[in-house]
């Protein structure tokens, strides 16, 4: 490949060439002509040496991981490589091109510079695809690339990757990691990990001692009388009873941009829910509610890292729900035979169909905890136009009833949550705030 820098260099040489000849210059004149044309051929064939001799395996290392915020490096997604070089050159300069594709048909490139290879050297390393957001990827092409020393020529070689070799890369949110902190009230300390995990059901299998975040309805005051202090009723165990992450995944809930987008902030506090919950011992359910419902499973943590149908899910995830949150419950009949102590409800909507949903739980006799960001505050701290001042109020969102997406309403929505028993965590993205992970981080605290 004829670089730019090489077109340059040859049109002085050529300018030099014509001066001469027009001018009857003397040789020195022509000396630097073919001085100039010596350094392209010898750069030529540098450059068709680079590669040659050269040969590189590659294979996705990790192919499932969460992304990382700007200012921390996460557990990305890696490359196995294994280079030789079999040549009688040593090798400088080489680059390994990566060519990714993703759902919405963008282009992702990587590139790693490869800066010697000496001759009958091999050489094995983990290349981290660190730069990669949230979402769903698929190897389209690899490549090395080769030039010479003063970077006129390249030339370039195709890795072919086996049949059996894995194509497919799953990067979920980042992960807010959230201390086990024990401590009263309605936070998940000991007391209310056990009352997840113990579940209830219409048998009554005796009475143990309160602990801090057990329902009041369970006291047994007769022995609380004896005892003199507060003892709460024990039930059988209902089959299975575990914590459900629910995101509410409706279309037009999209605020803000870059680290300060509503849907990102919606998932990262999902990813972080579930981890959180897992790394407890507490095993926990996922829905997401998008316009592709689904329902993941989560038992254990792998590795320290989220479960891989789960990291699935959560890297596929769109904001595009266009039916109501009823008839996308309806497409995980599941959901209605199993009994949930606790349903966390992460989402960004101003839609009353989110104050029926919490309802609905509470009705069954499930606690609802609701983690309520805030997209306007979000589209201001990004600097996204359309929520520069005195605009707030002609934004709507689309459905059968209009919403100006403003803080306001979003105190509103928080409001009529409340009113039918739900705990709620607003999320809210102030014009000082200079790390995305410590707004979530407190939010994400006061909901445990």
């Amino acid at each position: 490949m004829f670089t730019q820098r090489a077109a340059l260099l040859g049109f002085v040489a050529f300018c030099f060439y014509l001066i001469g000849v027009v001018n009857s210059l003397p040789s020195f004149y022509y000396v630097l002509t073919w001085l100039v044309i010596g350094v392209l051929g010898a750069s030529l064939g540098i450059a068709l040496l680079s590669l040659i001799g050269l040969k590189c395996d590659l294979k996705i290392a990790r192919a499932r991981a969460s992304a990382s915020f700007a200012s921390h490096d996460g557990a990305s997604p890696s490359l196995a490589v294994a280079l030789s070089n079999s040549g009688t050159l040593s090798k400088t300069s080489v680059v390994l091109e990566i060519a990714l594709r993703d759902d919405h048909n963008r282009l992702w490139l990587e590139r790693f510079l490869l800066a010697a290879i000496p001759s009958g050297a091999a050489i094995e390393a983990n290349l981290p695809l660190a730069q990669l957001k949230r979402g769903h990827y698929r190897l389209e092409e690899a490549r090395l690339r080769g030039s010479d020393v003063l970077g006129l020529f390249r030339t370039q070689k195709s890795l072919a990757w086996g049949e059996t070799a894995p194509q497919e890369i799953f990067v979920g949110p980042p992960i807010v990691r959230v201390e086990n902190r024990h401590h009263g009230g309605g936070g998940l300390g000991s007391g209310s990990q056990r009352a997840i995990q113990s579940g209830r059901s219409d048998e009554l299998r005796g009475t143990r001692p309160y602990a801090p975040g057990d329902d009041l309805r369970h006291v047994h005051w007769k022995s609380s009388a004896r005892a003199g202090d507060l003892v709460v009723k024990e039930f059988e165990q209902a089959g299975r009873d575990t914590p459900l992450v629910l995101w509410d995944g409706a279309a037009t809930t999209t605020w803000g941009a870059s680290e300060w987008d509503s849907t990102e902030w919606c998932l990262i506090g999902c990813a972080s829910l579930c981890q959180s919950l897992l790394a407890r011992g507490v095993p926990c359910d996922f829905a997401r509610l998008d316009a592709a419902p689904l329902l993941v499973e989560a038992r254990a943590l792998v590795g320290g890292e989220l479960p891989s149908p789960l990291t699935d899910a959560l890297s596929r995830a769109r904001a595009e729900r266009t039916i109501s949150l009823d008839s996308a419950l309806q497409q995980l009949p599941s959901l209605s035979t199993r009994f949930y102590s606790t349903v966390f409800v992460v989402s960004a909507s101003l839609s009353p169909d989110i104050v029926h949903n919490a309802q609905f739980w509470r009705q069954r006799g499930t606690r609802v905890r609701v983690l309520l960001v805030d997209g306007a505050s979000l589209g201001a701290r990004s600097g996204e136009r359309r929520f520069r001042k005195n605009n707030e109020r002609l934004l709507q969102m689309e459905g059968a009833r209009s919403f100006a997406v403003t803080s306001q309403n979003y105190d509103e929505q928080a409001t009529q949550l409340r009113r039918h028993d739900a705990s709620v965590v607003q999320v809210r993205a102030k014009p000082t705030d200079q790390s995305p992970q410590t707004v979530l981080h407190t939010a994400l605290q006061e909901l445990f």
